[in-house]
């Protein structure tokens, strides 16, 4: 499948004309019409890209047909949310749009080989700052196979001591 030109164009291509109408227009008067108010579906377009970014991780790309679908997914949430349809169609539209954003950020980052391409501040402490042997606590001569030797009941753990 090519690559749509907008945001607008694949939300159009995939949810029917006649439901974007009934979701986007006010009054039964204006719903005989047969053309969607595209300034509402344009915000329900940045709003469930803003969305997806943050639950995911990843800006939205046009290219990736899961991108796409969560994304179209989270517009008809938002279009449901902005003519308070509150029924359990709207959750259940936002539970699945929240749930695809969820597993595209698990697959992406769980990859063998892939890169995560959010932002990690997190750094490693160094292995050894003090160059001295950091060894666990079993491992010291007072130790035999786990135990204290000689029943030692003195519990001193100083790592001055190695």
């Amino acid at each position: 499948m090519a690559t749509p030109a907008s945001w607008l164009v694949a939300v159009t291509a995939r949810v029917p004309n006649q439901t974007l109408v009934a979701l986007t227009l006010e009054s039964k008067e204006t719903q005989d019409t047969t053309t969607p108010d595209t300034d509402v579906i344009n915000a329900a377009i940045d709003d469930a890209k803003a969305e997806f970014a943050t639950l995911s991780g990843f800006a939205p790309d046009l290219a990736s047909p899961d991108h796409v679908g969560a994304v179209v997914q989270g517009v008809i949430a938002y279009l449901k949310t902005y003519k308070s349809l509150d029924n359990d169609d709207t959750d259940i539209c936002r539970i699945r749009f929240v749930a695809m954003c969820r597993q595209i950020r698990a697959i992406f980052t769980s990859a063998p080989g892939s890169t995560n391409s959010g932002t990690n501040s997190v750094t490693p402490a160094a292995e050894n700052p003090n160059s001295r042997i950091i060894r666990p606590d079993s491992d010291r001569s007072r130790f035999r196979r786990g135990f204290l030797a000689d029943n030692r009941t003195d519990y001193d753990f100083s790592y001055d001591r190695i």
